[in-house]
């Protein structure tokens, strides 16, 4: 079945889009240490110290435990520091430290 040639484009387009985000994938990794889901969720609690991870979540647009597992993965290169925070300390808040404050 041959595709009209409006769809092909768009096809092209998006795999010229893949490819690129492989390309930053692949140069971002081995640079910093950090994936780029984690250097994206290091510049979100950078610029709002003190985030909670539903807050993280939302501005993600991912699940709490995908977030709270980034953060977790930042804590552990020691580049943010969770604490509890809140009423009662049930919250878990995250903010920058070490070189996650002066950048990767």
């Amino acid at each position: 079945m041959q595709h009209p040639p409006e769809v092909m484009q768009v096809l092209r387009s998006f795999r010229h889009i893949y490819a690129a985000v492989r390309l930053n994938y692949k140069a971002v990794d081995p640079e910093t240490g950090i994936g780029t889901a984690q250097l994206w969720a290091l510049g979100v609690i950078r610029t709002h110290a003190g985030i909670g991870m539903n807050a993280l979540a939302k501005a993600m647009d991912l699940s709490q435990p995908s977030a709270s597992n980034l953060a977790k993965a930042l804590e552990e290169k020691d580049l943010v520091r969770a604490a509890r925070c809140g009423v009662g300390g049930r919250n878990v808040c995250v903010c920058c430290r070490g070189l996650g404050v002066d950048g990767l």
